[in-house]
């Protein structure tokens, strides 16, 4: 079971069924981590942090485990499933800093509106999202708990059935950042 925050009463965490190989991410800072790291089991090194961020043991930035926007708040992650699911929730685990860190980079914020895209093929672009209607808009600056630092969101379980690839376009940040950070995402069905 991924870290982050508890696993939801009623769902089952399918992180396992992510196809790594076939997801991929827009509008990332390849400086930070990737789409393997949003998926990886480990604790986020985050999680307890006194405001600095820090890196994995060689200090390179290559290393980080946690994904950032590059430009300006707006990702798009495309995760691609091993076969259809029916998808019911999400947790978006954010741990954004509260000072700059030792490379003079800004300060990271959560992301604080995600567009969510079932089965969705076409968007390759941050222009071709913003012309799609979504499956489901959420705010997420209620949905955030300080002790674990992850949003749990609860999607419409009649949009998110039979979906093979779910694209998570996030909009905006929680704060007056000019990039976003997300450490971990966990899926559950």
């Amino acid at each position: 079971m991924l870290s982050g925050a508890g696993q939801s009463n009623s769902y089952t965490d399918v992180t396992a069924q992510v196809n790594l190989n076939g997801s991929d991410m827009v509008g990332w800072n390849s400086r930070y981590g990737d789409v393997r790291t949003l998926f990886d089991p480990s604790e986020p090194s985050g999680k307890g942090d006194d405001g600095k961020s820090k890196r994995r043991s060689t200090g390179s930035t290559s290393d980080c485990d946690w994904v950032e926007s590059i430009d300006d708040p707006r990702l798009i992650l495309s995760i691609s499933f091993r076969s259809s699911l029916h998808v019911q929730a999400l947790h978006i685990t954010s741990f954004p800093s509260v000072s700059p860190d030792d490379s003079g980079s800004e300060i990271a914020m959560r992301p604080g509106t995600i567009r969510v895209f079932a089965t969705t093929s076409g968007i390759h672009s941050l222009d071709d999202v913003e012309d799609i209607i979504p499956t489901q808009s959420i705010d997420l600056t209620s949905h955030w708990v300080k002790a674990t630092g992850t949003a749990e969101i609860k999607l419409h379980s009649l949009k998110f059935k039979n979906v093979r690839t779910l694209v998570v376009h996030v909009v905006d940040g929680d704060g007056s950042g000019t990039h976003v950070r997300m450490d971990r995402l966990r899926v559950f069905g």
